[in-house]
């Protein structure tokens, strides 16, 4: 009896000990207890709702249909953005997809391409807020968690 008794206290104590980790694990960013990895569709930009028109005049429009921007444990991230521009009536596609790594300090991500450019974001646990300064003007995309 008392055998049996530790041999249960002692699986009790395994379990708890499994479960303690796996939360800390879970929890690690302090935010979430999904943590920052996963996918996140772009939703906003520039505070406009996507589809967003960035510019549009009597010949050219220029509209971001959508995006989405995934982050790997492993500290990698492919973002996708998909653009629609109309000059004279003529619709063209295009989908510009950046690649690189990603480091976190609390809320704040530095966003590395593979030619070295670095962009910054900020999480707030559900969404990634990323700012891209590299045009002729700044321009705010949100993603949230899919």
């Amino acid at each position: 009896m008392a055998g049996s008794s530790q041999r249960r206290n002692g699986r009790l104590v395994l379990i708890a000990m499994t479960l303690a980790s796996v939360a800390a694990l879970a929890c690690h960013d302090g935010f979430s207890p999904f943590g920052l990895f996963g996918t996140y569709g772009l939703t906003t930009v520039n505070g406009k709702p996507v589809p967003a028109t960035l510019f549009s005049d009597t010949s050219f429009t220029d509209v971001v249909a959508g995006g989405s921007l995934s982050l790997t444990p492993d500290g990698k991230y492919l973002s996708a953005v998909t653009t629609n521009e109309t000059v004279d009536g003529h619709l063209s596609v295009y989908v510009d997809t950046v690649t690189g790594t990603w480091r976190q300090s609390g809320g704040a991500l530095t966003l590395t391409a593979v030619d070295s450019s670095q962009t910054a974001a900020n999480w707030n646990g559900n969404s990634v807020t990323v700012t891209d300064s590299s045009g002729a003007s700044v321009v705010i995309m949100v993603f949230s968690r899919r």
